[in-house]
């Protein structure tokens, strides 16, 4: 399961930043979304909208989508 709200950041995750406009990454998501459901609750994906949360796209020096961080 991809969450959205990123409160806290937990000890395993999976961070995904995209945004709206961009093709890349709606295909992309489809991947990550069964990939988290492989992993089940062993790691924890967030899905994070670099147009909605720049503040966290700059945190983890992320400067274009879609774009994964560990």
């Amino acid at each position: 399961m991809i969450k959205n709200n990123l409160d806290i950041m937990p000890e395993n995750a999976v961070l995904y930043f995209d945004n709206d406009w961009c093709a890349q990454c709606y295909s992309e998501t489809n991947v990550v979304k069964e990939f988290a459901q492989i992993v089940g609750d062993a790691v924890h994906f967030y899905e994070i909208n670099v147009n909605e949360k720049p503040e966290l796209a700059t945190k983890f020096a992320v400067w274009s989508a879609p774009s994964i961080v560990l």
